[in-house]
């Protein structure tokens, strides 16, 4: 414990200091963090639309090139 003498040389904090006024928070504004995971899911979902895009078109190419005693040059085009 302090002593007497030590106490009453401290000086009382202020009222504004000791009992912090509350924020509020508007519940209908969203944080940062939720708008960065939604800004990373439209990111993901962008990527994973490109890869099937791409994926398909390249498909005849890809079997083509993978079918049974295949001569196909790379970067030629299979017949159809």
């Amino acid at each position: 414990m302090t002593s007497p003498a030590i106490a009453a040389s401290i000086p009382a904090l202020p009222a504004s200091l000791t009992r912090p006024e509350r924020v509020s928070i508007d519940p209908n504004r969203a944080r940062a963090t939720v708008w960065i995971a939604v800004i990373a899911a439209m990111i993901g979902s962008f990527m994973a639309i490109l890869n099937i895009q791409i994926t398909n078109a390249s498909l005849l190419n890809i079997e083509a090139a993978s079918a049974p005693g295949s001569t196909m040059a790379p970067g030629s085009r299979p017949h159809t």
